[in-house]
C-alpha cells in the first residue's frame, strides 16, 4: 500500500482568505511568493483553489527578489490554477521616460490588446488612473497542465511581442511630434517673414 503523498503546494489563509503561510515541497514562506527554483517543475494545477502564487528570484529573511518578464516595464505576474493576471503600476512622480506617462502607458493598452487579438492568449486589458498611479491589468489564460517554468516562458514571449508592438507605436509617436515641431517652426518662420 502507497503512503499518502502530500501535494508540492499548501497555502494557509488568514482570516480574509489571503495567504498567510505557502509550503512549497516542504518548505514554508509568508505570504503567496514563493522562488522560482522551487516552483519551475510545478504544475499549475497544482495551485490550491482560490489561491495564487506569485514566483520570485528568492525571498532573503523579509527581503523579497522579484521577477520581471518586461524590459520596459514593472509588472507583479499572479499565478492561478487556469490563468495569469498582471499588474503594471507606475507612478507619474517617479516617471522619467522621454514620453510622458499618459501617453506611454495608452500605447502600452493598445500593444497589449493588439497582441491579445493576435494571440489570444492576452484578455481583459484595462488602464486606471488614481491621482499619481496608472495601473494596466490584463489576464492570460494558462493550461492547468502547464509548469510554473512553461508558463513564465509563456509570458516572457507574450512580453517580447508587446516590446515590438510599443517599438513601432513609440517611433511612431516621435515621428508624429517631430512633424509637428517642423510645422510649428515654418509658421513661426513664416509670420516672421511677415512682420518685416
Amino acid at each position: 500500500m502507497r503512503g499518502h503523498e502530500e501535494p508540492p503546494i499548501l497555502a494557509f489563509l488568514d482570516e480574509y482568505g489571503d495567504v498567510e503561510t505557502l509550503v512549497v515541497k516542504g518548505e514554508r514562506f509568508n505570504g503567496p511568493h514563493a522562488p522560482i527554483n522551487l516552483l519551475k517543475d510545478v504544475k499549475l494545477k497544482e495551485i490550491p483553489r482560490g489561491v495564487y502564487i506569485i514566483p520570485v528570484k528568492k525571498i532573503g529573511g523579509s527581503v523579497i527578489y522579484g521577477i520581471n518578464l518586461s524590459k520596459f516595464v514593472w509588472s507583479d505576474v499572479y499565478f492561478y490554477r487556469d490563468r495569469a493576471e498582471l499588474e503594471i503600476i507606475e507612478r507619474a512622480k517617479c516617471w522619467d521616460h522621454d514620453i510622458g506617462i499618459t501617453p506611454f502607458m495608452e500605447m502600452l493598452r493598445k500593444s497589449l490588446k493588439a497582441v491579445g487579438e493576435a494571440t489570444k492568449m492576452i484578455r481583459r486589458v484595462r488602464h486606471h488612473v488614481d491621482k499619481d498611479y496608472h495601473y494596466i491589468t490584463f489576464t492570460v489564460p494558462l493550461n492547468p497542465e502547464m509548469t510554473f517554468e512553461q508558463a513564465m516562458n509563456l509570458i516572457s514571449q507574450l512580453f517580447e511581442k508587446v516590446e515590438e508592438e510599443m517599438a513601432e507605436r513609440i517611433a511612431e509617436f516621435h515621428e508624429t511630434r517631430l512633424a509637428a515641431w517642423r510645422r510649428l517652426l515654418r509658421v513661426r518662420k513664416m509670420r516672421g517673414v511677415k512682420r518685416r
